[in-house]
């Protein structure tokens, strides 16, 4: 009889014990695919980032001939005056996307401070509950529970 109840009991410690795993190598997983999203994301960021960079200094290096051509000739500003325009425009454009991306970067890396402590609330909930089950076992057993 007690080799019996000895089993039972082992029986149901690994059902706990196996729900307990399941259960956090499925946050675990979770937290990996949104680490990897993540990822992905700052990739194509960086990406456009170089790429835009790459589009301004090209427009800012072509030659005059070729500036010359893209301006109308009967165009009543002076050719000098409209490059210095143009180049204010983008110096300050490349401002405000470096300030969007700052932001935007701080957004992130405190969004990704916050699903990390939730994955880690969530492991640590589920290991205390398997701990304080775990202790109560013998006292639900002499109280009849």
């Amino acid at each position: 009889a007690k080799s019996l109840q000895k089993r039972i009991q082992q029986g149901e410690r690994m059902i706990l014990q196996n729900t307990a795993s399941i259960t956090i190598q499925s946050c675990f997983r979770g937290y990996q695919e949104f680490v990897r999203f993540v990822m992905r994301l700052f990739s194509v960021v960086q990406i456009q980032a170089v790429v835009r960079g790459y589009q301004a200094r090209c427009f800012l290096q072509r030659p005059a001939h070729v500036e010359k051509r893209m301006i109308p000739q009967n165009s009543t500003r002076c050719y000098p005056q409209h490059l210095a325009h143009e180049k204010k425009r983008i110096v300050s454009q490349n401002a405000a996307a470096m300030a969007i991306q700052s932001c935007f970067r701080g957004y992130r890396d405190f969004s990704t401070c916050v699903i990390i402590q939730h994955f880690i609330i969530k492991i640590q909930s589920c290991v205390r509950g398997y701990q304080v089950r775990c202790h109560l076992k013998p006292f639900k057993k002499r109280k009849g529970f």
